[in-house]
């Protein structure tokens, strides 16, 4: 009978269910004994995010956000979730975001210039990229890159990488970056150390808005 049938089959999971338990159980071990393979590092040049700043974009909440998380190293996320609340002006001038982390539910606090502030205002609120969806960072944004010179194969988690890449050439300590990323292990960070030697030579200022949007003038202007 069906009840007979279903008393067995209840039987046989209980029986089963241990052994399933064993066997996930060692090949979640196994598998966190398998190193990591590395990933290719994918990231905006300081010219291309200058191309970025410099130029209007068909969809303009989608260039107010590329721009902020590559000068924030902010998570897609968080970018998506980000409100006018969260971002408080300080009693002796500039900007900070205090934030809880979408992903790691860590207390973020990172300081902005008034050059990003004007990028993404006027200052309102609710939602500070309000109309932003995932779409967006996605197809559009490989679009509207080409149709300004930059042809990599990027996805929106490139602005992390351009956050930590540009910072450590323009000579922040590892340890602050860390920070700002949210990572947990140091080590995770420091495998950014590998593509910074070459834009080390590059790097002069500090990373602005105002001095790479200038460079890229001169660039354009052929004064390199």
């Amino acid at each position: 009978s069906s009840s007979l049938m279903s008393l067995y089959l209840e039987s046989f999971r209980k029986l089963l269910s241990p052994i399933i338990s064993q066997i996930m159980a060692i090949r979640f071990h196994f598998l966190d004994r398998i190193p990591e393979e590395e990933t290719e590092i994918n990231y905006l040049t300081e010219h291309e995010l200058g191309l970025i700043i410099n130029n209007e974009c068909p969809i303009p909440v989608l260039r107010k956000a590329i721009i902020f998380a590559c000068i924030t190293g902010f998570r897609r996320s968080d970018i998506l979730a980000l409100k006018w609340e969260d971002i408080k002006e300080l009693p002796k001038g500039g900007w900070c975001v205090f934030k809880r982390m979408q992903k790691t539910k860590n207390m973020a606090n990172v300081p902005i210039g008034d050059d990003l502030m004007e990028v993404i205002g006027p200052r309102g609120e609710g939602l500070v990229f309000n109309g932003l969806t995932t779409y967006m960072l996605t197809y559009p944004m490989k679009r509207w890159f080409n149709s300004i010179g930059i042809k990599k194969d990027l996805h929106f988690h490139c602005t992390r990488h351009t956050y930590a890449t540009l910072s450590l050439a323009l000579g922040t300590d590892i340890i602050t970056i860390k920070n700002v990323l949210g990572h947990k292990q140091e080590s995770t960070t420091m495998r950014y150390t590998k593509v910074v030697n070459p834009l080390k030579e590059q790097a002069a200022k500090r990373l602005s808005i105002n001095t790479i949007s200038q460079n890229t003038e001169q660039y354009e202007k052929g004064n390199f």
